[in-house]
């Protein structure tokens, strides 16, 4: 089983602690609360929440949060399902001893391996030059439910991704590591909307990466993940 940070309770827990306190009750409705900057300590934590990167066992491998970081959407349901998968941590490699798996695999167009297939006369998972990884659907719908509150079957972008409904599986070639990264350099949490919005460093050609989180009940999602031109330099 993957292992990561409880995002929903991580971050209710450091996007509201510094909240004031309820007023109390008055007579005349209190004017609303102004958006409120991140702390430092608050940036640390929701750093923490999105590392790209877990150890266990004196091994790196990539967090599953990082697929959120590798494309842009003004939806989170628009995300990349392609690229959201390209680096994310995989449930086994598909072996040798799989090989009813990659033939189902082999046979579906966009396989990227085909040419070579025909060509050089390839015929078994371990003849392709990187590792097939498997990843189950089951466990994708429960990074995209943690961290924002869907599914697969609520993605519209799922162009180029390949899947087995057989297996109920997606899987990908994938030999480097370079997983989305997000690294929050401030932000603000608008406690009456319920939204928080956080943003990297300003580079160099006066753009910054900005993420927007909704709040749903106790827990706060990932609602965007954009690129934006900043007019000032924070």
């Amino acid at each position: 089983m993957k292992r990561y940070l409880p995002l929903c309770l991580l971050l209710t827990l450091c996007l509201t602690a510094c909240a004031p306190q309820a007023a109390p009750v008055e007579t005349t409705a209190p004017p609303p609360e102004e958006p409120r900057a991140l702390t430092q300590e608050e940036i640390d934590q929701v750093n923490e929440a999105f590392s790209p990167q877990v150890e266990r066992d004196g091994m790196t491998y990539t967090a599953p949060v990082n697929g959120f970081f590798t494309s842009y959407y003004d939806d989170v349901t628009a995300l990349d399902l392609e690229e959201f998968l390209r680096y994310y941590p995989d449930d086994g490699l598909v072996e040798n001893e799989d090989q009813a798996e990659f033939d189902a695999l082999a046979a579906l167009p966009g396989f990227p391996f085909a040419g070579e297939m025909e060509e050089l006369g390839w015929a078994f998972p371990n003849d392709l030059p990187v590792p097939t990884h498997r990843i189950l659907r089951a466990s994708v719908d429960e990074t995209l439910e943690r961290y924002a509150g869907l599914t697969t079957a609520e993605l519209t972008n799922t162009d180029g991704v390949l899947y087995l409904e057989d297996y109920d599986a997606y899987y990908t070639f994938t030999s480097d590591f370079g997983p989305g990264m997000f690294v929050c350099a401030g932000g603000e949490v608008d406690e009456a909307a319920g939204t928080a919005l956080l943003w990297t460093d300003t580079r160099e050609d006066g753009s910054r990466t900005e993420l927007t989180l909704g709040r749903d009940g106790e827990c706060w999602h990932i609602r965007a993940h954009q690129t934006k031109t900043t007019i000032e330099t924070e």
